[in-house]
Order: structure tokens, then C-alpha cells, then sequence
């Protein structure tokens, strides 16, 4: 009986009642410098260093406060040619040092094992897969800050940052199928895809190309041998001239007037089929019939005597023994002699370069006086 009125004596004060309430994430900012734009969705792909946490939807990537490396996260497809992807930071931590680190890899991220990624991403080059990593591309990032990163057809990885003008970061072997990834590390402690979209490769620059449509001539006019005329210019065509002119004859009849590129145009360099990305001259590769053998024309053998020449005084450096006179094709480094460069081909290097890591598919040798 004493414990029923105790207990009815007890009430509860609603007023003084609080519920705590775990405080609500910030909603990513909305985009500034990309918002006319539209974006194809592409998440990251499951596979990711053991510091990452993804969003439900696989779009934003945020590594632990306590911890910062082991950030990467990937594509969860190749890249193609002339795709830029968007990316934006939705949270730093002045702390620390270094920042985001974008890279792209040969490698099928669904074949790697998150302890097989290591804490510098400097050591994925020792892979033998073809990587390829540029480190704080966003130095100092802030809340909000957008990432743009696209491959070109000629193999040039360009950023820009908040719709500035594109930078070029690094060159790359643009035949490979490649996924990105990017290392949310140091002061970058939180990323969102915002998408990808393709970008118009250029076209190419036609002579005599005009965006005024040309004139239809009626069916009733009639063009015979002496009122065609055409106009040839000697040098060059310009861009600014009328592609079709319509002028009338003494004879009261259509005199059509069409001005056409040069007869004989400068041809393409035949035996020059690669300009490197490394060096401002043109190489003739070795063919494959032609094995390990160089070229052997009179012509191409005073041409690589006068015009490709390798650092004076430079060794080779696998063997530091013979002179520099290769070129790898088709990154463009002439780092070895031949011997070592055709056993870094074929042979015990993988056929990859030593010091780029991108794949052999010939090896030049060069001649100096």
C-alpha cells in the first residue's frame, strides 16, 4: 500500500522534458559554375581504400576525420575520349597536409583487394598495370569548389577548377581503356560526383569553309564550258572568301564562281607517323618486320644523324655503361641504350617504360655525328 502511493505520487514535468536530437548532415551546396550544364550520372565504384564511406547512391565519397590517406575511390567505368567528369568538395580539414590526387589506371578496380592500395599513392606505380597519378591537383581546396578533369584525343589530361580555363596536368597513352581515380587525401576530406558529359572533339578546319548556305541555282539558267569559271589561290585558301558566287555573263547567262583549296596541298609527312608528346621531333618507328633492325635509307639515317640527339654525356640508365641512342615509341623517352631499351620491350622490363610506365609498341634507335 506505501509503494502504490509513492508511485502515485510521482508525475512527470513535459516542460522540462528535452529530447536530444543527433544533429542533421549539411546538404551539399548546389552547383555554381556548372549549373547550365547536363551531367550523365556516374557513381563511384564499390571498390574503395578502407578509409571511404559512400553515399546509398555511390556519388559522394568521404574519408574518416581521424585518418587521412587511404581515400581512393573509382570509376565504376572506363573513361572515354573527350569525357570530362565533375567533381565537387564538400568538406576539407585545414590540419592536414596534401590535398586531392587524380590518377588513371589500366587496372579493373573490381580486381583489386582494399590492401592492395597502398597509403602513398606514389607506390601504385610499381604495379604492373599501367598507372599514371598526379598528386594535390586542388591545392587549397574550399567548401564547394568544383573539379573538372577530362581526357583529350591527343592523350592530354586537363583540370579546371571553378570554369577557369583548362590546365594540363600530364600526358597519357589515350589507346588503353582507363578508369579514374581519385584519392581524397590531406586536406580534402570530402567529394561528390556531380557527373560526366562528352565534349565535342574540334572539328577539323576545312579550307574554304563558309556558314552561308549556297545559292540554288534555277533550273531555268544553263551553264555551259565557257561561263563555269573557278578560282584557284595560289598559296592558300582564305577562310573568309564566298565558297559559290553567282555572277552574270556578257551573254546574259549564270557564270558560277567556286573557290577551291590548293591543287596540290602540302602532303603529310609520309615516314613521320608519330609527333611525341616529349620531344618536337618526328620518329619513324621500327615495324614489325623489320624486328630489332634499324632503318637502314640514306635519307632517314642522315636525318636521325642531324636531327634527333640525345643529352650529351648521358649514360644509359639500366646498364650505366652505353650511350643514350633509343627512343621509346610511343611516349617519346630516350632513356636507354638499345640493347637495354629492346630488353625493357621484349625481355625481362614488361614492355613498359621505366620511367612513365607507359607500354613499348617499338623502339627507335638514333644516330649522332
Amino acid at each position: 500500500r506505501l509503494i502504490v502511493q509513492s508511485m502515485s505520487a510521482l508525475n512527470i514535468n513535459a516542460q522540462n522534458h528535452h529530447r536530444i536530437e543527433e544533429p542533421q548532415e549539411q546538404l551539399p551546396p548546389p552547383p555554381r559554375y556548372q549549373s547550365g550544364n547536363h551531367f550523365t550520372p556516374l557513381p563511384f565504384h564499390r571498390v574503395r581504400g578502407r578509409n571511404i564511406r559512400l553515399s546509398n547512391d555511390k556519388c559522394i565519397a568521404s574519408r574518416t576525420e581521424t585518418e587521412f590517406c587511404q581515400g581512393y575511390v573509382f570509376t565504376s567505368r572506363p573513361i572515354k575520349l573527350g569525357e570530362r567528369i565533375v567533381i565537387q568538395v564538400l568538406a576539407t580539414e585545414p590540419m592536414y597536409l596534401g590535398g586531392l590526387a587524380l590518377g588513371l589506371t589500366s587496372c579493373d578496380p573490381s580486381t583489386l583487394q582494399p590492401h592492395e592500395l597502398p597509403d602513398d599513392s606514389d607506390l601504385l606505380l610499381d604495379r604492373p598495370e599501367y598507372w599514371v597519378v598526379s598528386k594535390d591537383v586542388a591545392s587549397c581546396p574550399q567548401r564547394g569548389d568544383e573539379l573538372s578533369f577530362c581526357i583529350t584525343h591527343s592523350g592530354e589530361v586537363q583540370m579546371s577548377k571553378n570554369g577557369s580555363p583548362p590546365t594540363v596536368l600530364m600526358h597519357i597513352d589515350q589507346s588503353l581503356t582507363l578508369w579514374a581515380f581519385l584519392d581524397v587525401y590531406g586536406s580534402t576530406q570530402k567529394i561528390r560526383m556531380l557527373g560526366s558529359s562528352i565534349i565535342e572533339q574540334p572539328r577539323e578546319y576545312t579550307c574554304g569553309s563558309s556558314t552561308s548556305p549556297i545559292p540554288v541555282i534555277p533550273s531555268s539558267s544553263r551553264l555551259d564550258g565557257r561561263s563555269l569559271r573557278v578560282s584557284l589561290p595560289e598559296a592558300r585558301c582564305s577562310s573568309s572568301a564566298e565558297v559559290v558566287q553567282l555572277e552574270t555573263g556578257v551573254g546574259g547567262g549564270t557564270v558560277l564562281v567556286v573557290n577551291l583549296p590548293p591543287v596540290n596541298p602540302t602532303p603529310p609527312l609520309a615516314s613521320a607517323t608519330l609527333l611525341s608528346t616529349y620531344s618536337h621531333t618526328y620518329i619513324e618507328p621500327v615495324s614489325s618486320a623489320t624486328s630489332y633492325s634499324t632503318l637502314e635509307s640514306p635519307g632517314m639515317r642522315e636525318w636521325a644523324e642531324t636531327s634527333v640527339t640525345a643529352p650529351a654525356g648521358s649514360d644509359c640508365s639500366i646498364c650505366y655503361e652505353r650511350a643514350i641512342d633509343s627512343v621509346l615509341y610511343m611516349c617519346g623517352h630516350m632513356c636507354m641504350c638499345y640493347e637495354c631499351a629492346v630488353q625493357q620491350w621484349r625481355g625481362k622490363g614488361g614492355g613498359h617504360c621505366p620511367l612513365c610506365r607507359a607500354i613499348i609498341k617499338d623502339v627507335i634507335r638514333t644516330y649522332k655525328s
